[in-house]
């Protein structure tokens, strides 16, 4: 049985997609280090139109089908304000989603809520302002009990000698 050739552009993964697949219209002008600022501008502009699809659930997602390393990305948002913005925003817009497609029962609630501090600032901060007070102990509550006198409730303990 001959194999059907793919076309690597339409390619992201082994798995079967459905719908149409991002089209990368700068891709080739950079190949996978962006140099300078206009083509930092168009990585930044390609950014911004994936994460208003669907299919847009994580950042690693846009790495996969641009072909850029995750940590290429970052370094170019180091070093390009635009790219940084451009970050923030597809991280709130992926971050809704989840958390719609996880109220809507499309995703596991626990893998979106294992995550969300990824994508969420504030829930970054939130988390990360119980774990201090967990920490200290103010989250905690000591109950300190006197010794029981002996009554019939509470016999007095046996040996396991005496029987």
């Amino acid at each position: 049985m001959a194999r059907k050739k793919s076309n690597p552009e339409n390619t992201v993964s082994n798995t079967e997609r459905t719908g149409p697949v991002y089209q990368f219209p700068h891709r080739e002008r950079f190949r996978l280090t962006p140099r300078t600022d206009q083509e930092l501008d168009m990585l930044t502009h390609d950014l911004l139109l994936w994460c208003q699809q669907d299919e847009a659930i994580s950042l690693g997602g846009f790495c996969e089908i641009s072909g850029l390393p995750k940590a290429r990305l970052y370094e170019a948002a180091q070093r390009h304000e635009g790219m940084r913005k451009a970050i923030d925003i597809a991280r709130q817009i992926i971050c809704n989603r989840r958390e719609r497609m996880g109220l809507m029962n499309k995703f596991n609630s626990s893998i979106v809520m294992g995550t969300y501090a990824l994508y969420d600032p504030e829930y970054r901060a939130y988390r990360k302002e119980i774990a201090q007070k967990e920490g200290q102990g103010e989250g905690k509550i000591v109950v300190v009990l006197d010794k029981y006198p002996e009554t019939e409730t509470v016999p007095e303990k046996r040996s396991h000698d005496s029987d």
